[in-house]
């Protein structure tokens, strides 16, 4: 007799509010009634599993922005399902992380991280670790404003570029050049990047004006 052993229901991944490093975490099928921390690889907890019966599961994540530990309650039978599904701060839309399938997380961090690389060949210049963290964070902020048609040009044109110059990330507009400088290169600036619900680009004609 073939017996199937399901070890886990799917991975989460955390910031780390600490060093913001970003680990994967697999999440056991079979919790009952533990409690079980998430710790990054510098020793923080990054989260906290909650077992809720054998039919839910608590995901407890503190955030530095609200400083509020958000929890959030899931079925197994929809963790089991689900592709992949960002986290957000419920009272500051920050990005806290991510859960759903392996797989799937992997490849948007791969392909984060493949935009990265490309431009950091593109422009020659080396980025420290903690700077590379903080750009792919940036980046995916406005990938997922991007996603839901919140990066618009004045003329209308949503073709939107976005361009790493240092520790900015520059998007330009595809039909009439106007553009949105945003920096990227401290702690800071990631969590004002992470706090914005909407990206206007102003005319270039009146970018001119003030310079």
């Amino acid at each position: 007799m073939i017996r199937l052993i399901i070890k886990e229901v799917c991975s989460v991944a955390v910031y780390c509010q600490c060093c913001g490093k970003l680990h994967i975490h697999d999440i056991p099928y079979f919790i009952g009634s533990r409690k079980i921390p998430l710790r990054c690889s510098c020793g923080y907890e990054q989260a906290l599993l909650v077992g809720m019966g054998a039919q839910h599961i608590g995901l407890q994540i503190p955030c530095v922005v609200c400083n509020l530990r958000h929890e959030t309650i899931f079925s197994l039978k929809k963790l089991r399902r689900l592709p992949l599904e960002k986290i957000y701060c419920r009272k500051d839309h920050f990005e806290l992380g991510y859960i759903g399938q392996r797989e799937k997380i992997k490849e948007l961090l791969d392909f984060s991280r493949r935009e990265l690389d490309l431009w950091q060949k593109e422009a020659g210049l080396p980025y420290p670790i903690e700077q590379q963290q903080i750009l792919l964070q940036a980046i995916n902020r406005v990938h997922d404003l991007a996603a839901r048609q919140s990066v618009v040009c004045r003329c209308g044109n949503r073709d939107i570029s976005v361009d790493i110059k240092e520790s900015l990330l520059v998007l330009e507009c595809g039909r009439c050049g106007s553009y949105h400088v945003i920096d990227a290169q401290t702690e800071a600036d990631l969590q004002k990047i992470k706090r914005l619900e909407f990206i206007e680009l102003l005319e270039y004609d009146q970018k001119r004006k003030k310079h």
